[in-house]
């Protein structure tokens, strides 16, 4: 794996994560998965999608879907298991859907959760799954305790997760990069003493694990920097449980190159299509989003999005969206789904490009940048009625 950074405005980044199974534009997004599935998406109608190529998958779904015994058996990997050759795969503890993680058993093992049950996971065992797996890169393990935790019980975090590292590295080659965490909770002190002992091992990134458990923007904006500031440039920065549009400006404005998030499959789920504004043009009343389930969608014969280049919103109506929701037709799930993947995805590259113009063209003093634009749109549509 190689991480190329291309352009810098203030401490935003655009870049690309280069693996053997495709290229990651930066920021971007990993897709999260059940299974190693995208939910609603076939395999031919996600690689439709643009930039839907990095999928998420999780340890204990992986574990009891199959049993990481039939994959020695028959000695394929995850990428062939899953006919995935095409996607770039990252191996995470950490359920993106839900929060799975239950802390350590002891300093020598931690326990997640799945569907079947709770499994504890050792340095021995998470270094089996990834040479069975051989995922494109992997997350190390990690206790990520809740935000509210103590300053002692983050200290305590901190040094398990090193420890955690420390015994993954002595299990020797794990068939794939490895990714450190940063723990800490909402100390930042402790996050600092993580950041500093994470960085001195022979990892290939960074996973800022223990956001989106209760931690408010301020505490974030407290912490982002000071880590930032020791973790080495030139490697990638990844984090977990940040999703919301506001919540990944706030990170990328702080360095973060790639997220993991199960955002626009929450959506979906709940019925919302997501319309918040990607650039000038839109218009000035676009709310965040839509609930789709509303009668007042019944006879609108427009898309859910003017101009989107979704196959959803070429194709078809928010009147026939919302009839098919309503009539529990399993289609509507996928519509809407392609939507909000098709546009969340399109709202990174937004990013991207805003991050690329303020490089080449920084704002005039007094004058917002581009990216800054585009935060002020997105906050501005959240204040507007679904």
């Amino acid at each position: 794996m190689n991480f190329q950074v291309a352009a810098r405005a203030g401490l935003a980044r655009t870049g690309t994560l280069h693996t053997p199974h495709g290229d990651l534009a930066t920021p971007g997004c990993l897709m999260a998965t059940m299974r190693g599935i995208v939910p609603h998406l076939a395999k031919d109608v996600l690689s439709r999608i643009p930039y839907a190529n990095g999928l998420e998958i999780y340890f204990a779904e992986m574990l009891e879907s199959e049993g990481f015994a039939l994959l020695e058996r028959f000695g394929v990997s995850a990428h062939t298991h899953l006919n995935a050759t095409q996607n770039i795969l990252c191996l995470s503890l950490r359920n993106a859907m839900v929060y799975n993680l239950d802390g350590p058993a002891n300093d020598n093992r931690i326990t997640v959760s799945g569907e079947g049950g709770k499994h504890p996971v050792n340095a021995e065992l998470f270094a089996r799954a990834c040479r069975l797996l051989q995922p494109d890169f992997a997350c190390a393990m990690a206790d990520e305790p809740v935000s509210t935790c103590s300053r002692k019980r983050a200290g305590k975090a901190v040094t398990t997760t090193g420890k955690y590292l420390d015994a993954i590295l002595a299990q020797g080659d794990l068939k794939c990069p490895l990714f450190g965490v940063v723990a800490g909770g909402s100390s930042p002190e402790e996050r600092v003493r993580s950041a500093e002992l994470t960085a001195t091992r022979p990892v290939a990134g960074f996973l800022l694990g223990g956001f989106g458990l209760g931690e408010t923007p301020q505490e974030r904006d407290c912490i982002f920097p000071l880590v930032m500031a020791k973790l080495p440039a030139e490697k990638p920065r990844m984090i977990a449980g940040l999703g919301t549009p506001v919540e990944v400006m706030q990170a990328v404005a702080n360095g973060v190159d790639v997220f993991s998030s199960a955002y626009p499959l929450i959506e979906s789920e709940a019925g919302n299509a997501l319309v918040f504004p990607l650039s000038p043009s839109s218009q000035e009343s676009d709310p965040f989003k839509l609930n789709m389930r509303s009668g007042r969608w019944e006879l609108e014969q427009v898309p859910l999005v003017a101009g989107c280049g979704c196959y959803t919103c070429q194709r078809h109506t928010r009147a026939y969206v919302r009839h098919l929701l309503n009539t529990h037709e399993m289609t509507g799930d996928i519509l809407l789904m392609i939507h909000n993947a098709y546009h969340y995805l399109q709202f990174f590259a937004a990013i991207r490009e805003c991050i690329s113009a303020d490089a080449s063209h920084p704002p005039a003093d007094g004058a917002h940048s581009q990216f800054e634009q585009l935060r002020q749109r997105i906050v501005a549509s959240m204040l507007l009625p679904l």
